[in-house]
């Protein structure tokens, strides 16, 4: 992985880069240097400065940038001179560009900008041609004609090129991007912000970079290339209203913040229109609450607003720049940063760095926030250098002039610099100029100012009121004079004045007593700690201790007790705040570990033991840190790992022993001068007192050049790392025990991801193919992204987006997982197509067609999509026990889970809203009954039960919830001939006729090459053969005859008979895995469950089957605990049946072949076979093919397809009187336990062009009206059977007091028609 960086600014502008290959933050070089905002792309930064310039930092390269400078010299001849440089007055310039318009002499060529130095002088180029015999001149006949290297007798113009390079000198460093115009004011900008390296159309290009001006005026870099890191100029871009910051993403994406608190989305941005074409705006997630900050990345949106909420932008993409709505995401920022691979970076309301962890391509919201643990200032200034003798000569040493060493800081190879020059200049400016620009000016506008648009609109008062005066006046003299080589004035007075408030925060340094000899003297007084700027510092009297010395010192649990919060600065009163906070509890947490080797007996000379550090009495207890040493080898052993921080050394000294203290005295100078330099804080980094304890207080941070990702392995990234930081103290040392507790402590936070319940989002990305349904028609290559957002309470939502181009504009569809109804695969030309249905995609018969270039693809959509269906339902596990069962034309099983509503008349939902949802397995025909008990039929006759109920599994051996199912169906086309009096029957039909080779309608060409499997997923078992078992008959040749087409056929010849056809047939087997369990070994062509009540419960359900040779079965042990039963019991007949039903209170049904009805008389539990057959004579003129039978009904379907309903039926005579004909355009009919009717209607009114089969629900059925009122149409489209056997959820006998009390009418429905034709509606 390339090393890059993390950009961060702090509230004094003072900016810090972070690698990815180390833990430790680096100040810029130029220390000077103050910005408010940075944005980061690939391989360069940009700034605004405090004084509204634009800063570029290139990252160093190994290729140089260099551009090329060029010039033309035109001469042209006359018959004095030859060739010279007095020019026609219509010529062109004799100094000019290529085109000749513009002047360009050598003289007028500038270096752009400091950043830049030229590489050489000019030359002529002679890279065409000798340059011995051209010089590099080019001639021509005239101006601007085509010039050439030869010379002819018509050449009167020539020209040749000057060329000049200049070089990018400032790469790896902060540098002034020049003016546009020198002598103009140059423009206040406030924000900036660049991308678009990553162009949805191309990638790898340079980046755009965009800026905000205080006036809330928006403008766009132009010239940026990869030779012109600086650009041009500034192009103003219009916007409606005042903008008070800018985010571009590294695509295709630009998002503006309104003062007001909305936001705009930049529309239309590609390579050749860079700036964009439109404004669109977008609310604030919060109507209430004003947006504070935006961000974007290539295809996400973060959003901070003004109560510090974090929120993410659903739906975000190239095609649609402006989402589709807000989700809250955990945590409380003060501004987000998307960097690269969409990773989110985020200042906290604490004012620490944040990283967002688990953001990946699926789920690009991510799990958690992990803090950016990395330690900060260089290494050199940590620790000290080693040196042969340390000796204290009134003032700090250069090794305490460094700051305090990291804790994660074991590398030694810093020590063995031979001098400390490296630590700064003698007059470094690490303690601040004289008017202390590194507090801050005092109109800086990182801390809050009237205008400031840093963390918010410029009319934004919340981080704090718009004066600075709190941090101090600008020629603050407390840190001391710039030259000073050390932090201890002559006189106290000159850092401040000697009250409670200045010494308490001042950083402890140690120094030499007062009377201390540089010789190294043992009688000499010993070192003691003085407070920086207290009393006597620095003079030759010891000062005195403070008078809140005289008690004596607490004990270390009342100051972790008293340890102060972690500060929130909310306004420039930061320094007085932290101050006030200091003063408090002086002891703050270090971050500086031991050294890491345990020193021997000669680092340590005995003529300068550490007495002071050995006896806490003597030492301002409350103003120096602790120095405690180990004193053992196995101590020394383990002291990397020992947290060290500024505790009371009273205990800290209490708890070492007179041996130890002997040894520490032998041993101290050397500890002094090597180690306890590197653990004891000073003032002397940045100049702000306990800025070098706590770390920089950061404003801003910009990830555009950081690239990681989820996987990333980043040491200050890990989340094994303390979760919080505090000021609060922590323990001197650890065991090893006590730090494997903690380790394992913090192992168990991160087992509990998410680190807060929050909002998150889910996106699956796919490529796929979509049947555009209108002029043109044609399959459209789409990309399809499925996101799915889970809510704080685990609620989920779902989106589907379809992302297509017409005539170059990015359009987009999108579907509510929440209203789709069905996901049905289809048969289209591209074999692996499924259909999307909508409500109103199912009124309307359109439902939404996508293809996958694989099987396994299609299966893989739609698996994903019926599960986000499902879950956002509240649907889970197998389907219950009063679901509606259904099956398709090509095999699918459907299931709907009905509500309490959907038989209730008041409040019946509208059918084409119903969802289905599909269930592995292959069926022709299904049916259930409310306890369970679900059978189906293949095409091929084979009996399946289901198994897959939830906490119900069969109990038979061998039974398990999924199986290999098989199932084998024929397809079969038609042979068609004519006859004519000179060859016969021929295939040569007329030119009115239908094909020669055809599906049975005619109307489709269907030849043995040309006739395919219904889906790949079926394979072909046999060859094609000619079928003899067709319900008309046939003669011995398989041929039907006929008048014409397409007449009646009959399988006899006459002399009228003209036309012929003949069918053929091929067998083709699948194979899927379904919950469902074979039942042995007889081949059925109708089944029929009886429906029970939901309150039913019976020992043995009865089951009846028609065998495929017509016979009629009872199965008999059928139980919810054995669904399959034990045996067949035959029940004799004089004929065979094709149509057989059982209702409430053991009613059998049945329809012969040739259309006669019977029904079964003297059906019970104890003769489950019944007794005998009553013949029921069927409506005239009509013959019967299905009937199903509910608790007290009994409805049919006829083969013309009218539904008829038995009129008359009671207890005392359930034959019934007469049938009575309801409706026509019915194919199936399906009679639930609560005598509610669904149907497969065969077509829908006004849909001529729709597949035959369409779910389809009787309205205003009850006691009083057993035959119902009008229909209500749902999905349609190619399904063959429906079963709501088991729908015995029965309306409520009183409908809640709410829905009493507010009387809310019945929704309206179309109009349809009572009792006349299934009308679609």
């Amino acid at each position: 992985m390339p090393i890059t960086l993390l950009w961060a600014v702090d509230v004094y502008g003072r900016v810090y880069s972070l690698s990815t290959a180390s833990g430790r933050w680096q100040r810029a070089d130029d220390r000077l240097l103050e910005l408010k905002r940075v944005t980061a792309g690939k391989g360069r930064s940009w700034g605004v400065g405090c004084d509204h310039r634009v800063y570029l930092n290139l990252l160093p390269s190994e290729t140089a940038i260099r551009y090329r400078e060029e010039t033309y010299e035109n001469q042209r001849w006359n018959p004095v001179d030859g060739f010279t440089d007095v020019l026609l007055p219509t010529d062109r310039w004799p100094w000019s560009d290529v085109t000749g318009t513009t002047p360009q002499p050598l003289a007028s060529f500038t270096l752009p900008s400091f950043s830049w130095e030229w590489e050489g002088d000019w030359y002529v180029d002679h890279t065409s041609g000798d340059p011995s015999q051209t010089g590099g001149w080019e001639y021509a006949v005239d101006f601007p004609a085509n010039f050439s290297l030869e010379k002819t007798w018509r050449s009167c113009v020539r020209r040749r090129r000057w060329i000049r390079y200049r070089r990018y000198t400032a790469q790896g460093t902060w540098a002034k991007i020049p003016l546009d115009h020198p002598k103009k004011v140059p423009l206040p900008l406030c924000d900036i912000s660049c991308g678009g390296w990553e162009m949805s159309d191309q990638s790898g290009k340079y980046p755009y970079l965009w800026a905000v001006s205080q006036q809330g005026q928006v403008y766009f870099r132009e010239g940026i290339h990869p030779r012109i890191p600086e650009g041009s100029n500034w192009e103003e871009v219009e916007v409606p209203r005042e903008v008070g910051q800018i985010s571009a993403g590294p695509g295709d994406l630009l998002w503006a913040l309104l003062w007001d608190g909305n936001m705009l989305a930049r529309n239309g941005l590609t390579l050749d229109s860079p700036t964009g074409t439109s404004w669109a705006e977008v609310s604030s997630p919060v109507k209430e609450v004003e947006a504070l900050h935006v961000s974007v990345g290539l295809s996400v949106v973060w959003v901070v607003t003004k109560d510090f909420k974090v929120w993410f932008r659903r739906g975000v993409n190239s095609h649609n720049p402006c989402g589709s709505g807000w989700i809250s995401i955990g945590g409380e920022m003060m501004m987000v940063d998307v960097g690269l691979n969409d990773q989110v970076w985020a200042v906290g309301e604490d004012r620490g760095l944040y990283f967002r962890m688990g953001v990946t391509t699926l789920e690009p919201s991510g799990s958690g926030w992990i803090p950016v643990s990395a330690h900060w200032g260089n290494r050199m200034q940590e620790i000290a250098p080693p040196r042969d003798e340390c000796e204290f000569d009134g003032g700090l040493t250069e090794a305490f002039q460094g700051s305090v060493l990291s804790c994660t800081d074991s590398d030694s190879t810093d020590l063995g610099r031979p001098d400390s020059t490296d630590l700064g200049p003698p007059d470094s400016t690490d303690l601040g100029p004289p008017d202390s620009t590194d507090l801050g000016p005092p109109d800086s506008t990182d801390l809050g100012r009237p205008d400031s648009t840093d963390l918010g609109p410029p009319d934004s008062t919340d981080l704090g009121p718009p004066d600075s005066t709190d941090l101090g006046p600008p020629d603050s003299t407390d840190l001391g004079p710039p030259d000073s080589t050390d932090l201890g004035p002559p006189d106290s007075t000159d850092l401040g004045p000697p009250d409670s408030l200045n010494t308490s925060t001042e950083t402890p340094a140690m120094l030499e007593g007062p009377t201390a000899d540089p010789s190294g003297d043992p009688g000499a007084p010993e070192p003691s700690a003085v407070p920086l700027g207290a009393a006597g510092a620095g003079t030759g009297t010891p000062s005195p201790p403070p008078p809140h010395l005289a008690s004596p010192p607490p004990s270390s649990s009342s100051v972790q007790s008293e340890a102060p919060r972690a500060f929130i600065p909310t306004s420039d009163s930061f320094i007085t705040s932290l101050v006030s906070d200091r003063e408090k509890t002086p002891s703050s947490s270090s971050t500086g570990p031991p050294p890491r080797a345990p020193p021997t007996s000669e680092a340590f000379p005995e003529d300068a033991a550490p007495a002071a550090l050995l006896q806490g009495e003597e030492l301002d207890l409350d103003a120096a840190p602790s120095l405690l040493l180990p004193s053992s080898p196995e101590e020394w052993a383990i002291a990397p790992d020992v947290p060290w921080s500024t505790v009371d050394l009273d205990q800290a000294a209490a708890r070492i022993s007179p041996a130890q203290r002997g040894a520490a005295a032998a041993q101290g100078d050397d500890i002094i001068g090597r180690g306890a330099a590197a653990l004891l804080p000073s003032h002397h980094h940045h100049g702000v007192a306990g800025e070098e304890e706590e770390g920089p207080v950061w404003a801003w941070l910009s990830g555009g050049s950081c690239d990681i990702d989820a996987s990333s392995q980043i040491s200050w990234l890990s989340p094994t790392g303390h979760m919080t930081s505090s000021l609060s103290l922590t323990p001197l040392q650890w065991s090893q025990q006590q730090q494997q507790q903690e380790v394992h402590r913090d192992h168990e936070e991160i087992r509990k991801k998410p680190l807060e319940r929050s909002s998150s989002v889910w996106v699956r990305q796919g490529a796929l193919r979509w049947w555009r349904d209108w002029s043109p028609r044609r399959w459209v290559d789409v990309g399809v992204a499925l996101e799915q957002s889970t809510s704080c309470a685990g609620k989920k939502d779902s989106i589907l987006f379809i992302y297509y181009t017409q005539y170059d504009e990015k359009k987009y569809l999108h579907v509510f997982i929440s209203e789709v109804t069905a996901l049905v695969p289809v048969l289209r030309d591209v074999h692996h197509s499924f259909a999307v249905y909508t409500g109103l995609r199912t009124r309307q018969r359109w439902p939404l067609i996508l293809a996958a270039a694989t099987e396994e693809d299609m299966n893989h959509w739609v698996s994903l999509l019926c599960e986000c269906c499902c879950e956002s339902r509240g649907i889970r596990g197998p389907p219950s026990s009063q679901a509606l069962w259904a099956s398709t034309s090509k095999g699918d099983v459907m299931v709907h889970e009905p509500s309490y509503s959907l038989e209730s008349p008041p409040n019946s939902p509208n059918c084409d809203l119903m969802f289905w949802r599909q269930v592995p397995g292959h069926l022709r025909w299904v049916e259930s009954n409310s306890l369970g008990l679900v059978w189906g039929i293949g095409w091929d006759g084979t009996a399946w039960v289901y198994s897959g109920h939830g906490g119900q599994q069969p109990t038979t051996p061998g039974d398990a919830a999924a199986q290999t199912q098989t199932d084998v169906r024929s397809v079969q086309i038609y042979e068609n001939q004519r006859w004519n009096p000179m060859t016969g029957y021929t295939d040569k039909g007329l030119p009115t006729d239908r094909p020669m080779w055809s599906d049975e309608s005619g109307f489709k060409e269907c030849t043995k090459s040309s006739t395919h499997p219904p889906s790949p997923r079926w394979t072909w078992v046999s060859e094609w053969s000619i079928d003899y078992n067709l319900p008309e008959g046939t003669d011995n040749d398989g041929w039907q005859y006929a008048a014409d087409f397409p007449v009646t056929f009959h399988g006899h010849k006459t002399m009228k008979d003209f036309v012929r056809r003949r069918r053929w047939a091929r067998k083709c087997k699948i194979t899927v895995i379904g919950p469902w369990q074979h039942v042995p070994p007889i081949q059925l062509s109708d089944i029929s469950v009886m429906p029970c009540l939901a309150q039913s419960r019976a020992e043995h359900v009865p089951v009846w089957a028609l065998s495929d040779k017509g016979d009629v079965l009872c199965r008999l042990g059928v139980t919810p605990q054995v669904p399959a039963g034990t045996s067949w019991l035959h029940v004799g007949t004089d004929q065979p049946f094709k149509s057989i039903s059982i209702g409430g209170a053991n009613q059998v049904w049945a329809i012969a072949r040739d259309g006669a009805v019977f029904y079964r008389g003297s059906v019970s539990p104890q003769n489950p076979a019944g007794e005998c057959w009553y013949h029921i004579p069927s409506p005239a003129k009509q013959t019967l093919r299905q009937l199903s039978v509910g608790r007290t009904s009994v409805f049919a379907v006829d083969e013309n397809s009218n539904l008829w309903y038995r009129q008359g039926l009671t207890p005392s005579y359930p034959q019934g009187s007469a049938w009575e004909p309801i409706s026509n355009n019915v194919t199936k009919v399906s009679v639930g336990p609560l005598d509610q009717v669904w149907i497969i209607a065969d077509t829908v009114q006004g849909f001529p062009a729709e597949t035959t089969g369409a779910v389809c629900h009787r309205l205003g059925v009850g006691p009083m009206q057993p035959k119902g009122q009008s229909w209500d149409f749902g999905i349609g489209g190619g399904w063959e059977h429906i079963s709501v056997r088991g729908n015995s959820i029965d309306r409520p006998p009183f409908p809640p007091l709410s829905s009493a009390l507010a009387g809310s009418p019945r929704p309206s429905r179309p109009e349809t028609q009572a009792n006349g034709n299934a009308v679609g509606v």
